[in-house]
């Protein structure tokens, strides 16, 4: 009997195992989080203690929240974390349920807004368990296993709640000031969600034909988005890498690989620890088709889809896809020649959590052309499907070893916050300057919060 895709698809098995595909790489995430968070501030984490510092004397004010940090103004990680340690003395294990209803949270805004935009079928249930397994990837466990990443995936989150209020009505004055809105939130926790407003503008104008309501509400996003920048931008400071502009071919290879990584690692795991960035020929040749490959679907797709560009599915997904892009394009700026790893930066774990927003466009795009493929086509993709399902869950086994080396680097920090708050031969893996991280931790003795909040 020759393989059908229609009968797969009405099959009985095929709703629960793409549940299946939902909750077991949610689950996975959750038991990880608990296993490898780390509970000890370093790095740019450490640089909190100034905000607890300056409420113990009596000097915090408003504008310490709207603070820059790497070109990024995270006003709802500043809040969430100072009210956090200030009621429980700044215990870390208190940010992690945070992380975790923000992650999951914001997967639920994505399965909601596959739910309203897309036909109740079973073969776009199977899409959604594809997101998810790119949503909950290990290959952005670098936001998965420190709580200082909850920026990043703050900014995901909001993203996705913009995106689930367009899917009401693109058309709609209310709905653009909801977008508006969770716009502005998401770039008040990571700088990438600004270009967005634009993304909006055009892809309204465009996929609605230039009508006159488009007219407005592009207008309305563009004119929301002069005011973000003007807010926003003042005082960040210089952007871009300390050698200059970058190459258009560094940039080139550089949004390559950052849009290829998500799909890229779940083929072919390549991080072995924590704190690994690969550089190896194989994994960057590997993600650099990734990116190319991912590229020449969404063009194709979107293609595919024009006659359909007025849906709100459609004008999400391109969203989505140009959100991507976008990040890619802004990040290639500042990291493609910024040190000696120049375009392998974009290797690096914590881009996927922006990179796979490519994904989801696609798969949005698949679902509404699904009805349209030919028969030949929808078993290619069927196989296709089930032989990446396999792969990745190699993927997910796999990257068990980088949440381990994660919790054997918590231990560490553990012998660096010592009892005596003595300086150790490991302070440089909490702070670059060990004259910094000396400070910090006789500021953290010494007020009584952080490690040493039972004293």
């Amino acid at each position: 009997m020759s393989f059908s895709p229609l009968a797969f698809a009405k099959s009985h098995f095929v709703r629960p195992l793409a549940w299946a595909m939902m909750i077991l790489p949610a689950l996975f995430l959750f038991v990880m989080i608990q296993y490898s968070a780390i509970l000890f501030p370093f790095w740019d984490h450490v640089e909190l203690t100034l905000m607890f510092e300056r409420f113990y004397n009596h000097q915090l004010q408003l504008a310490d929240f709207f603070q820059p940090h790497n070109h990024a103004r995270p006003v709802f990680y500043h809040l969430i974390y100072f009210f956090s340690g200030i009621l429980t003395r700044w215990d870390i294990r208190a940010e992690y349920p945070y992380m975790i209803a923000t992650i999951h949270g914001g997967f639920v805004l994505l399965f909601l807004t596959f739910k309203k935009t897309l036909p109740p079928t079973n073969i776009n249930l199977v899409l959604a368990g594809l997101a998810a397994m790119f949503y909950f990837s290990p290959t952005g466990h670098n936001n998965h296993w420190w709580s200082l990443m909850m920026m990043m995936n703050l900014a995901v989150t909001f993203v996705m709640a913009a995106f689930l209020i367009l899917g009401r009505n693109p058309m709609s004055l209310k709905v653009a000031a909801g977008v508006v809105a969770f716009v502005f939130c998401s770039a008040f926790s990571v700088t990438n969600a600004i270009i967005l407003l634009p993304i909006f503008s055009v892809v309204t104008l465009i996929a609605n034909d230039f009508s006159s309501r488009a007219k407005k509400i592009s207008a309305i996003y563009f004119a929301f988005f002069l005011i973000l920048i003007a807010i926003y931008i003042p005082g960040l400071g210089p952007s871009g890498s300390p050698q200059g502009r970058p190459s258009l071919l560094e940039m080139f290879n550089f949004c390559a690989l950052y849009i290829g990584v998500p799909l890229g690692n779940l083929l072919d795991f390549s991080f072995i620890s924590n704190f690994d960035l690969p550089t190896n020929p194989r994994t960057t040749g590997i993600n650099f088709v990734a990116g190319i490959f991912t590229g020449l679907v969404c063009v194709f797709l979107i293609y595919k889809n024009w006659c359909r560009r007025a849906s709100a599915a459609f004008q999400i997904a391109v969203a989505s896809i140009c959100f991507a892009f976008g990040s890619a394009l802004m990040t290639a700026y500042g990291r493609a020649n910024f040190d000696s790893y120049g375009i392998h930066n974009a290797n690096a774990s914590r881009y996927s959590v922006f990179s796979n927003f490519a994904i989801y466009g696609a798969l949005i795009l698949v679902a509404l052309n699904w009805p349209f493929f030919r028969i030949r086509t929808k078993k290619i993709l069927a196989v296709s499907f089930a032989f990446f399902v396999l792969v990745a869950a190699s993927a997910y086994r796999d990257s068990f070893r980088v949440y381990d080396s994660s919790r054997k680097f918590n231990h560490l920090l553990a012998r660096v916050y010592n009892a005596n708050a003595a300086k150790t031969v490991e302070d440089q893996y909490v702070y670059p300057d060990p004259l910094i991280t000396d400070s910090k931790r006789a500021t953290m003795k010494n007020y009584k919060f952080g490690p040493y909040r039972y004293e």
